[in-house]
Parts: C-alpha cells; structure tokens; sequence
C-alpha cells in the first residue's frame, strides 16, 4: 500500500513541475493561501516563509517548493489535490489544465475530493496537524444516554457559532444540560474544524453566579486554563484579562455551565463563542441581539432512562426491568438526574435491584416530592433540585450523612486532601477513604490520587455543593450568641486543628491545605482575635514560609491586616518587620527544613522586635541550641530590598513598566515570569519558549499604525502597549505584549485596603478567596500550555543570544553564535543578513585591508548604534569572544574589528557618545566618533598585545608585581589586565602626547621601559558617506575575586554594575572612573542584573538558585565609613586572669585599603595607615604578644605590642612598623608561630621557607617548589611540612638544627588537599582527592614510623579533617558538603555516621575540646556553621538485637504498670544543658548562616561557647551559644 502512495505522490509532482512556470507566471499567493491554512495544507510557519520573499514570482516557487517538500516527506496523496483545489475559482485556466487528461492514453489529471467522498482530513496522516483539543477531550459520563437529536442539534448550532455570539442550552435543573454540552463536545471532528484553539469550561453554579468573590476565583481559574498568570483583581479586571487572551485564541469556545444570573454573563463577555447552560434564558438579555436558544423542554424518552437503567444497573436487556422502572420514567418525567441518582441508589444494594418494594420506595418518594413544576417565569422551583439531590443524601445513614455534610465548608474547585478530613472527623486514615469511597461510588464526590503524596484528594459539585449550603442556611438559629451553622462548622474545623497541634500553631500538619487556606477558615469562624495569636507567631511564620513560600505569607499579611493589627501600635510596628523579614529570608527559609527560623530572627538585628521574639523562644529552650551575634552591625551587610522565587534557574531580568514595581525575569525552562515587587509573588505567566530565555529587552510603543503578524495569523497593533523581545535557545525570538494599565492596576492591587477582601463581621457576604494562591483544580478540563506570545520568529540557524529594539521599534537586531539578523517588526521581513569571517586584528574597513580570517567568529553581544539626527542607524556594534565589532547597514561589506580585550567579553553597553565593554577581568570606555567619509582622520589601530612592549615578568609573573615611578604628572603605572600595562590607579586614563617610565623593581633582576605617546586602539567603518569610530580612552581593572560575569549600567550612563563568578556585585562610578565597592548577593550563580528606569538606584539580579534580588545601591554611591574584611584574619583567645572575668578574642583582619585592624572581641581597637605592598597573610602568636603580616612581594613585617583600648582615630593608630625580612622574593602563602611563639615560619607561594627565630632570621629551606597545604608541630621544636598537589612529601624538620627526621613521600596516594594531627601528635591524617585517607603513625627521633591508607565509600575529594581529643572519632569533610564520622575500634577507623546539611566544601572542622554533658560536639564551616553531636560508641556488651529487645521490653513495662508516656517537649525528656536538634535530624544542633557564600575557618574560646570567623565577603562574626551550661 505504502508502495501505491508513494507511486501516486510521485505522479502528483511530476504533474505539477510540468506546470511550474504557468503557475508561477500567472499565481498571486495571497489570493490562495487562506484556504490553504484553513484546509490545513499550510502552516502559519510556511505563511512567514513565503511572505519574506519579495516578488510574487519569488513567493509562488517558495509555495510549490514547499507543497512539493512535504508531498515528498509525507507521501500524502491528498495533499497537492487540495492545492490545486484552490485554483478553482480564480485560477480555473490553471485548475483545467492540471485535471483534464493528458495527450497520453492512460495518463490522466488529479482527481479533486468533492464534499460527498471521505473527509480527507480523517486519514491518520493528517492527524499531524496542531489543532488538538485542550487536553485531550471532554470527559463525558461513564455510563451515559445520548439524545441523538439534541446532540446533532447541538453540534450544528456551534459550527454555525461567531465570535462574540452565545448559544444558550436552557433547560430545568436536572434535564442533563451539562452533559448534552459534554456530548456535543465530545466530537474531534467538531473541535478540529470549528474551535481549533480549545475549548475552555467553567461551571459556574448559584454561590459563584451570586458572589462577585466567587465569580472573582473563576476568572482567576479561567485565566490559568489560558495560561494568563497575573490574577484578576476586579470583575472589570477579570474581563480585560480574559479578552486579551481570547484574542489570541479566535477559534475558540467558553462553557460556561449552570449560570444563574445575568451579572455572570456580563462580566465574562469577552468576545469569544460561548455556549451557556441555564435555567433562566433571561439572564442573556445583557447581551441581546446575539443569543441562539436552544430549549431542553423535555427529560429523556421512555427508551432513554429504561436505557440508563439497563447499563447502570447491569440488566442484560430493558425489558428484564421490572414495571416500576417505567413508571419512575414517568413520574420524573424523564429527569436525567432524577434517573441517574436512583441508578446509583440501587447500586448500593445490588442484591436488591429485581426487589420490586424497594422500587416502589423510590416511587413513593418521587411522588411525595415532585420538583418539575414550572413557574411563569419559564424557571423550575429551587426545591425541586434539591429533592432530586436529598434521595441520594438521605439514603445515607444518619453518621454518613453528617460526614457529607461537613463538605459545606470548602470550596468550588478546592481539592480537599485525605489528611484533612482525619483531622475535622478524628479517624484514621483508612476509615476516612472507606467513607470517600462510599460518597463516590453514589457520584457524591470526585476522587483522585495525590501524584507526590500518595494520598486521594477530594472535590465536590458545585450543585450539591450548593445543596449543602442550603441545608445550613434552612438550619440557621434566630440566636446569634449560637452563631450560624456554617460559622459553626468553620469553627469545629478550626478547633479540631488547634487540638491536633496542641495550640502550638507551628505543629500543624503538612496538608497541603491549612497552611494555605487558614486565614479564610478563621475569618468564616469569627475568630478574629486568633489572628494575632497566629500570623505574629515566629514558629507559625517559619513553618508557612518552608511549606508554602514568601509570597504567600505577605499576601495573607496585607490581606487580613485589619484583624492581624487592629488599634494596636506595637502590633503595626511588628507586621512591618514580619514582612521586612518575609521578604529578606522567604526564600531562603521555603523548602529549608534544616533552617532554624529562631536562629534567622535572631541573627537579624535589624528586625528589633522580632528578634526580641525570638530571644525569647531561645531562652524558653533550654534544650535547644543558638547563636547570639555579639555586636552585628547591620553596616557590614547589604541587605536585598526583596527576593523573589521563581519556578526556576533566572537567566535574565528586566525591568517594566511606569511604577518601578514589575520585572520580568527569563527562567531556564522557557518561562517568562512577571513580578511584583511588593508582593515578591509571580503575578503573571508567559509560555512560548521551548528552551533557555537568555535575552529580554523592552519598548513602549505609542500610538501609532505600527503592527505585527500574530502567531494565529491575527493583526496585532501596538498601540499603547508595552511591547518587550525574547530570545531563546530554541533560536526563535519572540514578541509579546502588555497593557500597561495591567501592570498599573496590578500595583494599585497590592497597595489596596484590607476593606476590598472582607466585610465587617455585621456583613452576611463571605469571602470566597480563601489564599492569596490560586491553585489549578485537577479536575478541570481542556488544560494545555500554549504559546501566549503576538509574533514568533524562527529564522536563525541556532540558539538566540541576544537581541534589542532599535530606538524607533521598528527594527530588532538579533544574533546566535555566528549570525546576525536585523529583521522588521511591522512583519517579520528580514532587513539585514550577515554571517561573517572577520579579523582577529583590528583594520578599517574590510574592503581596503589584508586580514586573517576567523573560521567560526562566536558573537555575544549585539546593539544598535546611536542613531544618526536623521533617525537612521548607520551601524550595528557586536560582541564577539573578545572583540568589538563595527558592522554597516547600508554596505552589508563593510565592517571592522579590534581586540578590545585579552578575557572574553561579558557585556557592550552603549550610549549615546560612550561604549562601555565588560571583560571577564577589566572594563573599558570608548569614544564614539561620527562624521561625513571626507572628513574622517586615519589612524593606526593597534591590537592590545601591540599597544606596549611585552615585559617579561619573573618566575612567570603576571604582571602584578610591577611598581611604579609617577612622572610629572603624578600619574603610577603598574601591572594589570592580561600581560600588559594599565593604571594602576582606576581613575587614572590613558593620556596621549606624554613619556611615562616604567620600572619594575625585584631582587636579583630589575626591568625597565620608557613608552612615548603608548597610543589608544580604535575601530573604524567608512562607508563613504560618513565614517564611524570607537577609539578606547580608559580602562578600568577589575577589584575584586572572580572573573565577571554580567553587567548592567544606569541609563545616564554614569553607574556600571558588575556580577562577578563569585556571586559579588561590583559597583564602579564610570564618569569619576573609580571602584565603589562590592557586596554579596547569591547563594547560585550570579546571571544577570538590571537596573531600574524609574530609580536609578534600584538594581535587580537574578541567579541560578531561582530567585531574583532587588537592591538599593544608593549608600555605595555614597561611599561607606568603614574598610572591608578581607577573609584573611587571624584570632586567638586570650583567659582572663582575674577571677569571674572571662577572656577575650583578640583578632587581626587585613581589610580591602590594605590595612590591618584589631579587635578585641567585637570592638576595633587599633588599625595601620595604609600599606604600600598588598598583604597577603596575617598571623598571631598564641599568646597574643606577637602579630606579622606577609605582603604580595614576599616581605615580612612584625606590628609593635597592640593596645587594648577602645579605637579612635587620635590616638590608636597603629604608628611604626618593623620589616623582619625581605629574603622571600616571592608573594607570602604562609606564616606561623611554633607553640612557645620563639620560632616563625613563613613560606612563599613557590616553597621557599624562611625560619626565624626570635624575629631574626635563622636559615632558609627550600621544598623543591612543593605546594605546602599546612604546618604542624608534632613534637617540641619541630616543624612537619605537608606538601600536596601530584606528590606528597612530609619533611619533619629540627627548628634549632635544620635535621630532618625520617619523613615520607607518598607519592602513590596522589593529590593531599588537607591534613590534621592528633592531640598526642602520634598521629598524622591526610586527605586526598581520589584515595581516600593516610594515616602516618609519628614517633619522636624517628619522625614518620608507618603509614596506613584507608580507603572511603565517598568519591567526592576530601578537603578537611579533625581528631577528636580522645583520638576516637576522626571527622571527614568532603567537598561535596557531606561529613563523615569514623570511629576507632580495634586498631583501625571506620565510617560511623553521616552529617548532611552543607550543599559545598567543608572548609574546616572543630571538635569540643571535651564533651558537653555527654556529648562530643563537632563544628562544621563552609556555607554555613553548624554545630552537632557525634554519637558515642556503645559501651555495652550485648549485641544490637539485645539492646532493641531490652528497649521494647521497656516499654512493655511501662504500659503494663499504667504510667503515662513522657511528654514530647524536649525541655522534659532530657537533663538541663543537655543540647539536640529538631526532631528527624537530632544530630544537628542549629547551624548559622552567613551574609556571604562561605567562611574559611574558625575560631573557638576555651570553653567551646564562643566562636569567631568572617566570610567571603569581609562579614565579622563574633557567635556566643545562649544559655550555654558550663562543662564542669
């Protein structure tokens, strides 16, 4: 058969390239292609492909290359027939031609399908095509009748149904017009050919339609369907959204299911086909003139509900039914639901079902209670439903029934979890799914399992939804002491869940429900006054912040203000540091089970009286451990203003609209999320990408006649609309749209009174939006993620780096890794197309120049130039690995390039006279040059390896170690960015005209170079009309670790920030060319920033780990007071030696002025002037007498006895200092006092070793260029060298003598990363990358006696080790963040037990130098510092089956002599001083974390209660245990 197709295929073609020069001669595409589209030949993608052809000619060959191409792949026969189907009525000539016979005998035309033949479009291949129904299909009953008639009818209306207009089931309640809707539907034929864009239900019912808060969480439910994130804040609102998105979808139809009033139909006319289903028609007289009715007047015929009764009840044919089947027909009147709901009554009983009694029950019921009677006003008696709905109710039993009826207190479209109802009934799991169970069987709920929980959720009808609230309302009491029964119900749920948490709101359980939908069950029970109770609770916050996240809290905060706060001042001041602390640490704090949200409050000092409720908490918790920060000065920090958490990895933001309160941020998975700022919540959803956003630029369009092709072939104009660019690596660029009344009114929304969510208690309306989170019901239908975007285009090779409006909006410029495109947004023609070879040295034009080309140039970056004043844009300026580029417009031929930097660029940032481009290592500033071709002056252009002679640099220096000598202008030079000169000063610029002399000054070797007028680089196009050209004039080195990553400037150009590798934001003042400072951001990897239009001082970053940080900049503009730690410090801890006074932390810190400062404790105390050699080591004796410092150029210096008075300025600056020696030429790595403080030990980074002795040198030694990891001091007066990297060497070296004992190479463990020895120092343990752990036994006058490798299960490198005092555990770090312990037993070590908590390296580990009560304490730091308890090793004898035994044995006791099981609070179970953590992780008493990335290592006090370290980014900790029990 695939043989004849093809065959057939092949005929076709061959027939029309016989006729392709006729049909293109004479063939006007455009006359053509919509009924190409619409019979689904071509796709929207082929429609742009043959529009960006130029002539009609160039268009009808791309039209038969693509008919021809897919007739080819497809083998479709059907294909080309339609084509030239289309000719007919226009093109009969052509049409006669390709269908009469040949001259050829048996050769005839093709044969054309007419309306009678198969519908072509049902064959499987053709199935292909994108117009499936939203999610699959409509899910009818299982076991339903279809009215044939009324289906057909149905069917008919709706293909005959226009945009805007209505087709209006209409029918008495029960008649079966939901499910006459669902049969219509239930069509693919249908749903292909007349609503191709989906089709969208919402089952409205009588509370929605009577609510405008219910009719309020259906648009928000409607606008999910749609993929339409930003939630409706108004019914006004709601109906914008909802018109806005069904303008994308024309093809499209709203069901709209169990209307009951007209304010329903006013408010969701949003100009899409809609079918109602209703009892009352009159409620469309809002929209008069566009309504089709289509009346239900009559239930089922006879044969129809004796058919329903057949299948549902199993009877092999109708007429085994008995009698009174028939007569229930008639007695309902053939109700649908009538019919139904007996059916699912005698399944209960199914051994009943030939008993005629029980039939002649349910007719005697019929008829006592008849509900079809019609009113005047064509409307059915209310209680007519409900009488239909109480059979089925009251067949249960009285307790079931109870059960039922505690569903009147949720919600439409609320999946209710199984947990819940354990906690409102007071049952078990089990019992609670055998009722469900039973209610679904009698179709009385709807069930499903939960895809992560492995528990059922539950929903329930919106009609007997409705049933059951009636039922409360009829049983309502006059007394209002009583209360209604629905305030009742809210109240027994609310007070079964405070019993199940014991009233400690922080034990609540994990649900998925309470967290959420708490505050709308206390406001419906009244019970205003444990709002306070509840929402200032800082357990209570900890615990919604982990389960349900930031945004969710804050909204509930502003939601229930009045209630939270009420006259209460104090309570006003708290809610504002609750949500200043929700929007520091929400992010941190959702999903972290092991972050402490005690420990967070107090180490936050600037929430004052949150913190005092957390101290509070601490202190209640004597059994629980804390941190206390001695002296936090919240001036070491930078705090983000807000984070937000995005549902992934943020690649890039930008900022939009007119307020400064919404950005968008392009996240990994293709998503584009807009947010708010106030609410730090995702207020709206864009879907499109397939892949990575990487780019996203913005334009505000005016009014004007400019627009663009949709994706759904619709005309989209932009007037008034804010209009922003994707791109992605999917290689389409997108364009999407926004009103900007949206955003506005979406600011207004947050800053809104608490009045527009509730009422006063007086007020009879409740409140039907229960969260702030609008959740997708499972249950609803026609679901599916669409492309929301106006305009796809999808011509580049690969995946889109970048792209940018230009300054009218007409034009985008867009670029993948070697292409270029400038394209039209009026519709998508391509203006510019260039994939280039360029030179890696810079030339002026490539017409005139000899260059060498790059094979495969990788672009990065692409702008358009600063417009011209006649509004053109000569040029574009691109981005490559580490060249600028200068493209033209006009002369697709000329182009030039320079090396602008040695390190690939980051970021080209243009104004309108300046560029500023951003390498991984240093900035730099050109100068825009323009003018007309005759005029332009020639110049040189140098590559910057030919902008200055190399200097070679000793031992394979970089360049930094050059000094300088300032000429007359005062002007010092030195080492920077690559291996050549730049400023050494960032102010300083490159002068030209002027002789500068470098030298660089080093033992034994000196350098020196004198360049006259060095000479800017420049870039240069000539087109000859005018020229362009960049010549760069500064250069900026970069201040900071890390190489830089992304950049953003202000818009008057004058701030540039700076993300760099180390998730540090740099911040350089470009017009005053200097370094503000820096301040850490992330804990993921830093992508982009953004800063704000409206105020300049707002900067946005967005990273890796899923959230986006807003920050105030304007202090570091500013400048701060005091100099920034460096991570280099040393501190040691001096006793007092008067009694009942404890000791002190004295502390030295080297800071980013190069200085040094002191501290006792947390107060500065002294601090050096400004040293002229960068230092790169502090060290202190272990008394504290002594303090040295090592610089960059290998010199030693010793500070003179530090004072312990208070710092000031007069008189604690630090005045002379002495050099102790200068014999290491290169930068110091190392520096260390033996234990009695007589030797000092400093090493430099190539393994020269210098020793002195009483600060006088003693003899010098050199370790072979060894890289020395760490000193220890095993035995008196001696010094043991450990040496990593690829071999290890361990020299033990007499500090008097200079003899080596025995030492040990192992040259087969491989690279040694760390290292510790024992306390006895008999013992000396080495970790390594790959093998696992050394153990060298050490013995005095022999040095190394033996050694032991022990291998670990871990693959992940070891980085840190530590012994405890008693030599029996030794702690392993691994980089991967895990710990291990191993325990000594026997003669060897073994893995015992696992820490996880750190997600990267153990930087250090630190044993308790005893045990606290009965533990042994170990410290972790890394990105954190965490405390925990190292279990014992068992003392007993018995075997671990004996000691379980005698554990369950005990308890056995216990129950049989009546006592009461101990109380759960930690503070009773366990002796006072006595620490453990949280419940499921025991181990880890409380961790600490740190404003920075990381800290290296820290300090402890003698009795274990104090700790002092500083991270990365130069924050000082000074930590103190709360409560702390002495050891003795």
């Amino acid at each position: 058969m695939s043989e004849e197709i093809d065959l057939k295929t092949s005929e076709q073609l061959e027939l029309i390239r016989a006729h392709k020069a006729a049909i293109v001669a004479d063939l006007d595409v455009h006359r053509i292609i919509p009924f190409l589209l619409e019979q689904l030949v071509l796709s929207h993608d082929d429609k742009q492909r043959i529009e960006h052809e130029v002539t009609l000619e160039d268009k009808s060959i791309m039209l038969l290359n693509i008919l021809e191409t897919k007739a080819a792949i497809e083998s479709n026969q059907d294909l080309l027939p339609i084509f030239i189907e289309s000719l007919k009525k226009e093109y009969d000539w052509l049409h006669k031609s390709l269908t009469e016979t040949t001259d050829a005998p048996d050769s005839k035309g093709l044969h054309i399908p007419s309306e009678e033949d198969d519908n072509v479009f049902e064959s499987p291949k053709h199935h292909k095509v994108k117009i499936m129904l939203e999610a699959g299909g409509v899910n009818c009953p299982l076991i339903a009748v279809e009215r044939k008639q009324l289906v057909e009818t149905t069917r008919t209306e709706l293909k005959h149904l226009k945009r805007g207009q209505y087709l209006v089931i209409q029918g008495m309640a029960g008649c079966g017009k939901s499910v006459l809707a669902q049969q219509a539907l239930n069509s693919a034929h249908l749903i292909k050919s007349v609503f191709p864009d989906g089709v969208y239900m919402l089952c409205i019912g009588k509370e929605c339609s009577d609510s405008k808060d219910g009719l309020m969480a259906k648009m928000r439910i409607l606008c999910e369907k749609l993929e339409e994130t930003r939630a409706p804040i108004s019914l006004e609102h709601g109906a914008e959204l909802l018109r806005m998105a069904f303008m994308k979808r024309t093809k499209a139809l709203l069901v709209l299911d169990g209307v009951w009033r007209s304010e329903v139909i006013r408010s969701l006319d949003v100009g899409t086909a809609t079918m109602v289903t209703t009892r009352d028609v009159s409620i469309m007289d809002v929209v008069h003139g566009r309504v089709k009715e289509l009346r239900v007047d009559s239930g089922f015929s006879e044969s129809e509900s004796l058919e329903l009764f057949r299948k549902s009840l199993n009877f092999a044919r109708v007429e085994d039914l008995p009698d009174s089947a028939r007569s229930i027909h008639h007695t309902c009147k053939g109700s649908p639901m009538v019919v139904s709901l007996i059916s699912s009554l005698f399944q209960d009983h199914p051994d009943e079902i030939n008993d005629e009694g029980r039939w002649i029950y349910y007719l005697e019921s019929l008829s006592k209670r008849r509900y079809s009677k019609i009113r005047k006003n064509r409307d059915y008696e209310h209680e007519s439903i409900y009488d239909a709905i109480s059979l089925s109710v009251d067949s249960l039993t009285e307790k079931k029934r109870n059960y039922y009826y505690d569903f009147a207190l949720f919600q439409d479209d609320v999946p209710v979890p199984c947990p819940v109802l354990q906690v409102l009934w007071s049952l078990e799991r089990y019992e609670v799914e055998d009722i469900m169970k039973h209610f679904v069987r009698k179709s009385l709920i709807c069930e499903e399992l939960h895809p992560s929980r492995n528990w059922h959720v539950y929903s329930i009808n919106s009609l007997q939804l409705d049933y059951l609230k009636y039922q409360l309302q009829c049983t309502a009491s006059d007394n209002e002491d009583v209360g209604s029964p629905e305030q009742r119900l809210h109240q027994r749920l609310i007070n079964q869940y405070l019993a199940k948490c014991e009233n400690f709101y922080d034990r609540l359980p994990d649900d998925d429900y309470i967290y959420i939908f708490l505050g709308y069950h206390l406001y419906k029970s009244r019970k205003f006054s444990l709002f306070p109770e509840i929402y200032l609770n800082l357990l209570f916050i900890g615990e919604k912040l982990r389960l349900v996240g930031p945004a969710d809290l804050l909204i509930d905060l502003r939601k229930y203000h009045e209630f939270i706060v009420g006259e209460d001042e104090e309570r006003m001041r708290l809610i504002e540091e609750v949500q200043g602390f929700t929007e520091l640490i929400g992010h941190i704090k959702f999903g972290q089970e092991d972050l402490d949200i005690v420990q967070l409050a107090l180490q936050n000092p600037s929430f004052e009286l949150l913190q005092k409720k957390a101290r509070t908490l601490a202190l209640s918790e004597p059994n629980r451990l804390y941190f206390e920060w001695v002296g936090a000065d919240a001036k070491q920090w930078k705090n983000p203003e807000s984070s937000t958490v995005c549902s992934d990895g943020v690649r890039c933001v930008k900022f939009v609209g007119n307020t400064g309160n919404h950005f968008l941020a392009g996240l990994n998975d293709g998503t584009i999320e807009l947010c708010d700022l106030n609410s730090c919540g995702v207020v709206w959803r864009f879907s499109g990408h397939t892949h990575t956003v990487q780019c996203i630029d913005t334009f505000e369009s005016h009014p004007s006649s400019r627009h663009c092709s949709g994706n759904n072939n619709n005309t989209i104009g932009f007037k008034s609309k804010l209009v922003f660019l994707s791109t992605s690596d999917d290689g389409t660029c997108k364009l999407w749209t926004t009103l900007d009344s949206v955003i506005e009114t979406e600011a207004h929304h947050h800053q809104s009174n608490f009045s527009r969510y509730h009422h006063h208690q007086n007020s009879s309306s409740g409140d039907n939006s229960p969260s702030p989170k609008v959740h997708q019901n499972k249950w609803t239908i026609f679901q599916k993620i669409q492309d929301s975007s106006s305009f796809t285009f999808e011509f580049h090779s690969g995946p889109v780096l970048c792209a940018e409006f230009s300054p009218s909006g007409r034009e985008v410029v867009s670029l993948s890794t070697n292409e270029i495109l400038v394209w039209s947004t009026t519709d998508g023609q391509i203006l510019y197309k260039n994939s280039p070879s360029f030179s890696s040295t810079c030339s002026s034009s490539l017409t005139t120049s000899t260059t060498t080309l790059t094979p495969e140039p990788i672009f990065l970056n692409c702008h358009f130039g600063p417009a011209t004043e006649q509004d053109r844009i000569p040029y574009i300026i691109i981005g490559t690995s580490n060249q600028l580029v200068l493209f033209s417009l006009h002369q697709t031929s000329v182009s030039a390039s320079v090396e602008a930097h040695n390190m690939n660029l980051v970021a080209v940032l243009v104004s309108t006279d300046w560029i500023c481009t951003v390498s991984a290592h240093d900035i730099a500033l050109w100068k825009i040059e323009r003018g007309e071709s005759q005029t332009i002056i020639r110049r040189k252009s140098l590559s910057p390896r030919r902008s200055f002679p190399m200097i070679p640099f000793p031992n394979g220096g970089t360049g930094q170690e050059i000094k300088t000598e300032v000429d007359a202008k005062g002007i010092p030079w030195r080492g920077g960015s690559g291996q050549f000169l730049v400023p050494s000063n960032p102010s300083d610029r490159f002068l030209e005209d002027e002789d500068f002399t470098f030298k660089y000054k080093s033992s034994p070797s000196k350098y020196s170079l004198s360049v006259a007028n060095p000479g800017n680089l420049a870039v240069t196009i000539d087109t000859g009309e005018f020229f362009v050209s960049l010549t760069r004039e500064h250069i900026i080195p970069k201040r900071s670790a890390g190489l830089f990553q992304c950049a953003a400037i202000t818009q008057d150009h004058e701030l540039l920030a700076c993300g760099t590798s180390v998730q540090k934001i740099c911040l350089y003042n470009l017009q005053k060319r200097e370094f503000l400072g820096e301040f850490n951001t992330h804990t993921g990897l830093l992508r982009c920033l953004d800063f704000s239009t409206v105020d300049e001082w707002t900067l946005l970053s967005g990273s890796e780990d899923h959230t986006v940080m807003v920050w105030d900049v304007k202090e570091e503009i500013i400048g701060r007071k005091l100099p920034q730690k460096g991570s280099n410090f040393a501190s040691v801890f001096i006793d007092s030696c008067i009694v009942h006074e404890s000791g002190h932390f004295l502390s030295m810190f080297s800071t980013d002025v190069n200085t040094i400062q002191f501290y006792r404790d947390s107060i500065l105390i002294q601090e050096t002037n400004r040293l002229k050699s960068e230092i790169t080591v502090v060290c202190l004796s272990s008394c504290g007498k002594y303090a040295v410092f090592g610089t960059e150029s290998g010199e030693i210096y010793h500070l003179p006895q530090v004072t312990m008075k208070p710092f000031s300025m007069r008189n604690n600056t630090i005045g002379k200092i002495e050099l102790v020696s200068t014999a290491l030429e290169d930068k110091i790595r190392i520096l260390q006092f033996d234990p009695n403080s007589e030797f000092l030990i400093g090493i430099s980074s190539f393994g020269s070793v210098l020793i002195l002795k009483n600060f006088q040198p003693h003899f010098r030694w050199q370790l072979d260029n060894r890289h020395v990891i760490g000193l220890h001091f095993p035995f008196n007066k001696y010094v043991g060298f450990v040496c990593g990297h690829s071999k290890c060497f361990l020299p033990i070296v007499d500090l008097e003598t200079k003899v080596e004992m025995k030492g040990w190479d192992g040259c087969e463990v491989g690279n040694v990363t760390c290292s510790t020895i024992r306390l006895d120092s008999t013992c000396l343990a080495l970790g390594t990358s790959e093998h696992g752990i050394t153990l060298c036994t050490l013995r005095f006058g022999v040095g190394v006696l033996k050694s032991v490798v022990i291998s670990t299960k871990q693959k992940s490198a070891i980085v840190s080790l530590a012994f405890s005092p008693d030599a029996s555990k030794l702690a392993v770090g691994h980089k991967n963040g895990l710990i291990m312990i191993w325990g000594f037993s026997g003669s060897s070590y073994s893995e015992q037990q696992s820490l996880v908590l750190h997600k990267s390296q153990i930087r250090q580990l630190l044993f308790a130098p005893f045990e606290i009560g009965d533990r042994r304490w170990l410290v972790s730091c890394g990105d954190r510092l965490a405390v925990w308890t190292v279990e014992r090793e068992f003392t007993l004898s018995q075997p671990v089956e004996q000691i379980q035994k005698t554990s369950f044995m005990a308890e056995r006791r216990r129950r049989k002599s009546g006592d009461s099981r101990p109380s759960s609070r930690l503070s009773l179970e366990l002796p006072q001083g006595i620490k453990i953590g949280k419940q499921g992780k025991r181990e880890l008493l409380n961790s600490f974390s740190f404003r920075g990335t990381y800290a290296h290592h820290v300090v402890s006090d003698s009795s274990f209660s104090k700790f002092i370290t500083v991270d990365d980014t130069g924050i000082y900790y000074l930590l103190r245990i709360m409560k702390q029990v002495d050891h003795l």
